[in-house]
This record gives C-alpha cells, structure tokens and sequence, in this order.
C-alpha cells in the first residue's frame, strides 16, 4: 500500500458494520497514485476499531473514512512501517513477528504465517462495487489494481498498454484531413 494515513475504511461498509462516525476538526484531500484529487473528496470523518488479521490484533486503530473501490480496508504505509510485517513474496504469505507486534499487538511468540488474499471474496465485491464512481458506472471500464492487471497478463499471456484521456484527445485534434488507406496496405482493403 502506498497510502499515508495509518489506515482507511470504506464508508459503506462502515456503516454496515454499525461503526460510530467521528468528524475530524480538519478534514483533509486525498489524492490517488499519480497526483490526482481522489474521486471520493475529501476526508472528514474517522472511525475506531479493533483490527484482526488471525493471531494479529490491534485495539482501537484509528481509520479514516472514504470510498474504496476494492477492499473494505487499506493498511497505509505509516501502519506497514511501525507494525513491520515479514512479507513472503513469492508464498503470498505474511507475518506479524516484529518486536512492536510482540510488546503491543497481542501477537503469540511463534505468530501464524498468514496467506494473503490475491482476489476481493466475494461476498465483500457486491457490497464494494457500489463504491466505483459514478462515471465509469455501466460503462466496459472498470478501476482495478496494478497488481491484478499484472497476475492475469501473467495468466493469459496478454500485452497491456495505457493512454490517457489527455493523449488521445490530441492524437483527435492531430489526425490528419487525408483519411485514405495507406499505399502499402491498399491491397488488403475490402
């Protein structure tokens, strides 16, 4: 997670969870990966909850509330950083064993190694994807991670590209007048 805060819960499913709302005294933006002002605005409340994550548990973590689009919660990296998580790359598999977890999260001297989920569990989806902006709603274009671009290229053996809205409105504004097949593929029109 690239996330600054500590931590962030989605506001639909913090309210399915019966979670108080608390406002902050300065809300904040937030913007996503590349710079942009989040699509969700501004954050201007915050919830209390325990955390579980199986022999894992952190009392009275603070979340910031916003509308995610694929988990119900995101652990940002100040959280990552002071809890230290041994992550196993290759295994998906993580664990908590580093010494603030052991003095302050109830962590068991020989902790569980814990699998990391590679896909949304499905009864969390339907409730999530009420989340997607409004404008990319019943359209073929979905927000989705990298990391789940990256595992069905693997699978598939597709090549990916991007372009911006930018490139292609000044490819539009470039195109040129002649719109007559090139010489060399002449031979190939119908």
């Amino acid at each position: 997670s690239g996330a600054e805060g500590k931590g962030f819960i989605d506001e639909s499913w913090a309210k399915s969870q019966n979670l108080q709302f608390r406002p902050l005294k300065r809300p904040f933006d937030i913007e996503v990966f590349d710079g942009r002002p989040a699509e969700s605005g501004q954050i201007t409340h915050y919830v209390r909850a325990g955390l579980r994550i199986a022999d894992h548990y952190q009392k009275n973590m603070l979340f910031y509330v916003t509308r995610l689009a694929s988990y119900p919660i995101v652990l940002g990296m100040p959280w990552l950083k002071q809890h230290d998580p041994q992550v196993g790359f290759a295994a998906h598999t993580f664990t908590f064993n580093s010494p603030y977890c052991q003095k302050f999260c109830n962590t068991p001297a020989k902790p569980t190694k814990i699998k990391a989920l590679q896909t949304v569990p499905k009864k969390f989806l339907r409730q999530l994807e009420q989340n997607i902006p409004q404008s990319l709603r019943r359209k073929d274009i979905l927000p989705i991670t990298l990391q789940a671009v990256r595992l069905y290229s693997r699978r598939t053996r597709c090549r990916f590209f991007t372009v911006t809205l930018e490139q292609i409105d000044r490819a539009l504004q470039n195109k040129s007048e002649d719109l007559r097949l090139p010489e060399e593929l002449r031979e190939f029109q119908d």
